[in-house]
């Protein structure tokens, strides 16, 4: 119906496989889970380029945290309050995890003082402006479990509490200054229907997809992909 219409974790790939390609260096992922990205993805294609980076994941899931293979260490702890020495990393990676943040504020000054100087941090996150996640707020929480499994094939143990303090432009803007980051760029991506299992109102999922491609309504698409980077000097 929309051949064009990927997961947004696609987007997210795309741009984190640049910087990879770059200089390689020292690659932190919080909220790191069990893998740095979902496991129905193609990975035989477009592969990330992880090979010369060193990988630190960070998450308080330890059941998840243990089943990662693709770390080079484990740390568990709380993303909000990192337990590394300043300026140490090249990279930084929140892969569908800023949603789940208390205290955004708290978090962005942290990534900043872990980030060396012009180092990236790399966010892929559901827009809270976006038709999905408006209609997942209107869900009750007795009701997510179910419908997240019915809908969306998972697991209760891969649900985890939202907040969406830092889910649209306004706010990672807000959040950029006050980390003393560049915003270098923010995207607003469709992801793949939510609704596939339910072909009625899938049909109108994709109506409104096709919609929200012009450009002018970009900013009501489901997902944000967005690129920080730290000064080289700081004022």
């Amino acid at each position: 119906m929309l051949p064009s219409l990927v997961n947004s974790q696609y987007a997210y790939r795309a741009v984190l496989a640049d910087t990879l390609g770059g200089p390689a260096g020292s690659w932190l992922e919080l909220g790191c889970g069990h893998d740095l990205l979902p496991p129905w993805m193609d990975h035989n294609k477009e592969a990330l380029p992880t090979g010369r980076w060193r990988i630190i994941g960070v998450d308080l899931d330890r059941g998840a945290l243990l089943r990662h293979r693709g770390l080079a260490f484990r740390v568990h702890g709380n993303i909000e309050r990192l337990s590394f020495r300043s300026a140490v990393f090249d990279l930084v990676t929140a892969n569908m995890v800023l949603e789940h943040v208390e205290q955004p504020y708290e978090l962005f000054a942290e990534v900043a003082r872990v980030l060396k100087p012009g180092g990236r941090f790399i966010v892929h996150t559901p827009n809270a402006r976006g038709y999905t996640t408006l209609a997942a707020r209107l869900v009750p929480n007795a009701w997510l479990a179910g419908v997240a499994n019915v809908l969306l094939d998972r697991e209760q143990s891969d649900l985890y509490r939202t907040y969406y303090r830092a889910n649209t432009g306004a706010a990672l803007d807000a959040l950029s200054r006050h980390g003393r980051l560049i915003l270098e760029e923010i995207n607003y991506v469709p992801s793949s229907p939510q609704l596939i299992r339910v072909p009625p109102l899938m049909a109108a999922e994709v109506a409104l997809a096709r919609i929200l491609a012009m450009p002018r309504l970009a900013h009501l698409r489901a997902c944000i992909v967005a690129v920080f980077r730290k000064p080289a000097t700081v004022n």
